[in-house]
């Protein structure tokens, strides 16, 4: 991504950055998750099926609950009923292991 910036005297300065730099790419974690903000459901989905756990938390650290995922691709969480705010999600696998914050508005 190239962001070009101009200031107010005229000076300008070209800044170039790789979409993978917000602290996990996405070639170490396999995932996706959308979307994000969410208000009704949000989809986890993984290159190749997994079989491990999924925990999500409060903005505060309290564990709110988890999911054992047994051989899947997909995961539909229902955010539906939970208060706006932000949580995060863990996901403990053998072969990688991370964190994702969500927003629900």
């Amino acid at each position: 991504m190239n962001l070009f910036l101009i200031n107010d005297c005229g000076d300008s300065t070209l800044v170039t950055h790789s979409l993978t730099e917000t602290g996990i790419a996405d070639a170490e974690r396999h995932s996706s998750i959308y979307p994000n903000p969410a208000q009704g459901e949000l989809n986890v989905v993984f290159d190749q099926p997994v079989s491990d756990t999924l925990y999500y938390y409060a903005a505060t650290g309290a564990l709110l609950g988890q999911l054992e995922v047994n051989h899947e691709s997909s995961l539909l969480l229902d955010l539906s009923s939970w208060p706006s705010g932000t949580y995060w999600l863990r996901w403990q696998g053998e072969e990688a292991q991370w964190n994702q914050s969500i927003v629900k508005p």
